[in-house]
């Protein structure tokens, strides 16, 4: 999300005076669709770098979760945008292969939407927060929590991050050879008829063919 937007204090009537931004509390939202299950957002306020290591424990904090609550199904499908500092990178598909080495999920398929058309359905659901940033107060961290889960409905969750994995560099010595990841927009991560972990790609979708070729 914009950070901009959910920077603290937030004053509806309040023209910020020339330099008054430099003393607010930058904030940043992560937001995820679990779909079928419900809305999580993610509040940090600039203590770690926005990058893969984030994402993942985003990611892997809603899968931990999903998992206390009901079974996680058998393919976990991953849609997300082309930031390759965030997601798009060899240390994302080598945390999902991770996932389908220890049978945590038994496959997963990673979806990237082409360059200009990257609207995804979780820009919507931050729409809904600026618009009710738009007519509403927040002076501290709880009550913008409070605005982010009062401004959709069903009602999302909305937490603080306390910390980060470094999932980047525990994975650096394993994922030397994943070269190349930023262009093909569709991935499925899976185990073959031996076990052996495999990574097959599609330039876009709707390619009828999975490289690498057997």
């Amino acid at each position: 999300m914009d950070q901009n937007k959910t920077d603290l204090p937030h004053y509806v009537k309040w023209n910020n005076p020339n330099g008054a931004g430099a003393l607010k509390l930058r904030t940043h939202v992560v937001g995820s669709i679990v779909h079928g299950r419900g809305k999580q957002y993610f509040l940090d306020y600039n203590q770690f770098k926005h990058d893969t290591n984030l994402t993942l424990s985003c990611l892997l904090r809603i899968l931990q979760k999903e998992a206390k609550e009901k079974q996680l199904p058998p393919t976990l499908f991953v849609q997300l945008d082309n930031t390759c500092r965030e997601n798009k990178n060899k240390y994302f598909v080598g945390m999902m292969a991770y996932l389908v080495k220890k049978k945590i999920v038994k496959e997963v398929w990673m979806s990237f939407l082409i360059v200009g058309h990257t609207h995804e359905d979780v820009d919507q659901s931050f729409s809904k927060i600026s618009h009710k940033l738009r007519t509403n107060d927040a002076i501290t961290l709880p009550e913008l929590h409070t605005l982010i889960r009062e401004s959709q409905s069903p009602l999302p969750e909305s937490e603080d991050i306390r910390g980060v994995w470094n999932i980047s560099s525990w994975l650096e010595d394993y994922v030397n050879q994943i070269h190349n990841v930023t262009f093909p927009k569709l991935y499925r991560i899976f185990n073959d008829a031996v076990g052996h972990t495999t990574v097959k790609f599609k330039v876009f979708s709707t390619d009828d063919v999975w490289h690498p070729k057997p």
